[in-house]
Formats: C-alpha cells, structure tokens, sequence
C-alpha cells in the first residue's frame, strides 16, 4: 500500500505543482485572445535512473519532437519555435552540456534555452520503474506558460516515445 501511494504520488507530482503554481489553465476563449502567439520550446526533461548523458542526448535527438509541437501549435493556434533545441542537438559533443541530477546514480537531463521567453513549452519524459517490479512506466507532460503562468498542461502514458504525437492527438480530440 504504501509503494502503491508512492508511485500515486510521483505519477502526480509535476501536473499538481504546474497547476499550483500558476492560477489559470486558459479556456479556448483565452487562447482566442492571446496576442503574441509565438512560443518558444524552453526545456526538455528526460528522466531515467541509471542513465548517461550519451544515452540522454541520443534520446532528446531522436525524440519526434516537431511532430508533437505541430500538433499543440495546431491545437492552440500558436507558432512554435524549436530552433535553439535542434542547432543543440546538431552537434554530439553538445551532449556533455546537457545538466545532470541524481544523488547516487544520474537520474535527470534537461537541456534548457539560453534565451528568456515570455511564451514557452517545456517537456518532461520520465521512465519510472513500478514499485518492487522491473516493469516501465513511461510518461510525458507538455507545459505551456505565458506570462511566467501555467496556460495548458498536457500529458499521458505511453508504451514508447514514438507514441506521443498519437496520444497528444487524442488528447486534442477530446477537449
């Protein structure tokens, strides 16, 4: 029960403190209003237990990537800017630049922009191994901010990365 919890609360933990911390998830009537439409992809999380940073990069690189963008730019009306990210990922040796975190074994990579923007999107992967199991959970969350706020959160399960344009397509079907 209580691994049962812990894992409840991990699943949970990014889509809570987006929303904490922000106030407002726009409406479609809001989304209608913004004026600067133009975002920008701010920072991409990849997390896995054990990982290097080879492996990381490697999977950033090959992430479909424009594909998912073009579907919430399709969604919300906006223009998405991923051109920072991909000239970073054009060089190999730009994966040592690549932030680090984990206490024993490296644990998260996060490539983050140079360049403050008003309206950004960032994206969390996040492989997670089920309490006292070898099985895979692998999930995503698309955090879109204006103003410094939280505007839209999108996420899900996926069996693979590969995956994600397809569940980001039935997300915007159903709202």
């Amino acid at each position: 029960m209580k691994t049962l919890f812990r894992s409840a609360l991990k699943m949970s933990i990014v889509p809570i403190l987006a929303l904490a911390a922000s106030c407002t998830i726009w409406n479609a009537r809001q989304w209608e209003n913004l004026e600067d439409r133009s975002f920008y992809f701010q920072r991409f999380s990849y997390y896995l237990k054990g990982a290097d940073r080879r492996t990381a990069f490697e999977f950033m690189r090959d992430f479909p990537l424009d594909d998912a963008l073009r579907i919430v730019a399709e969604r919300y009306s906006i223009v998405i800017d991923s051109s920072e990210f991909r000239s970073f990922m054009e060089d190999p040796e730009n994966e040592r630049r690549l932030e680090v975190y984990g206490v024993i074994l490296s644990e998260r990579f996060t490539w983050r922009s140079k360049n403050a923007n008003d309206n950004t999107i960032e994206l969390e992967y996040a492989n997670e191994f089920k309490e006292e199991s070898t099985d895979t959970i692998r999930r995503y969350s698309l955090t879109l901010r204006s103003g410094g706020k939280v505007r839209a959160v999108l996420g899900d399960t996926v069996d693979k990365r590969e995956d994600v344009p397809s569940s980001l397509s039935e997300i915007s079907r159903r709202r």
